[in-house]
């Protein structure tokens, strides 16, 4: 806390958020501070998570450190999801579609949109 109360000298509400121990009663760890400042980065996993992140929930650690935030998706996408975790769903929509070109592309699986309230 003396490198942030000298780099933001007098700014008493930003060394506030950015202390690990709540000052209340009783005092508090904060556990999301904790991690932040106990990490070397800090990923949002989606870019839009990152960008709350730095422009909302921990704004002030990205103010004092930005070189600490990134984003870097994680890779799952809804088609890989399907095949790893719906095998009866994968084999259902392989089955329909006549091929397994919808894992590579599922853009290919609007045409299918209309019977989705055919029963």
């Amino acid at each position: 806390m003396d490198r942030i109360a000298k780099r933001f000298f007098g700014d008493w509400g930003m060394m506030s958020r950015l202390s690990i121990v709540e000052e209340s009663t009783p005092k508090k760890i904060r556990m999301a501070n904790l991690a932040i400042v106990g990490s070397k980065t800090v990923n949002g996993v989606a870019f839009i998570h990152s960008e709350l992140l730095k422009k909302s929930l921990f704004k002030d650690f990205y103010k004092l450190r930005p070189q600490k935030f990134f984003n870097m998706t994680n890779g799952v996408t809804p088609r890989r999801w399907i095949v790893a975790c719906n095998p009866e769903l994968s084999d259902f929509l392989t089955d329909a579609t006549g091929d397994s070109e919808w894992i590579l592309d599922m853009s290919l699986l609007k045409s299918y949109k209309a019977l989705s309230d055919d029963n």
